[in-house]
């Protein structure tokens, strides 16, 4: 799915390039449509976010169900 979507690393790459204030992990574990397992994308991506530790806690891997507002920004 390369050509239509960012890898986890490049996800994290994205976030700081752009200085994304929020960042948030979507659909992964909804279809069956890669070859990499359920989950794999979500350990994936906290290992990237990991090397880079700066503004980490801004990007959010939700939970199945879990809500969040986002916070407005001036």
């Amino acid at each position: 799915m390369h050509p239509v979507h960012l890898s986890p690393s490049e996800a994290v790459e994205a976030h700081h390039i752009l200085e994304a204030r929020v960042s948030m992990a979507m659909h992964f574990g909804t279809f069956a449509l890669g070859d990499d397992g359920e989950l794999e994308p979500v350990h994936e991506l906290r290992e990237a976010l990991n090397k880079k530790s700066e503004n980490n806690s801004n990007f959010w891997v939700l939970e199945h169900g879990e809500v969040r507002e986002v916070p407005q920004f001036l």
